[in-house]
C-alpha cells in the first residue's frame, strides 16, 4: 500500500471500495460533471463528517 503526503501535510494512504457497476459509473460522471474525482468526493464527505461531529450535528 502506498502512502502520499497531502497538501496539508497529513500523510494519505490508499481504501479499497467495493461498489456496484452502476454506483461506479454514476459516481464518475456525477464526480465529472462537478469538476472533481471520486476520491474528491469522500474527501469532502469526511470533512463535512469531521465538521458534523464538532458542532454536535447529526444530519449530514
Amino acid at each position: 500500500m502506498s502512502e502520499k503526503t497531502a497538501g496539508n501535510g497529513s500523510e494519505k494512504t490508499t481504501l479499497n471500495l467495493s461498489v456496484t457497476v452502476e454506483d461506479k459509473r454514476f459516481l464518475k460522471v456525477y464526480a465529472a460533471q462537478n469538476g472533481t474525482t471520486i476520491s474528491g468526493m469522500l474527501q469532502d464527505y469526511i470533512e463535512t463528517l469531521k465538521h458534523s461531529q464538532d458542532d454536535g450535528t447529526k444530519n449530514v
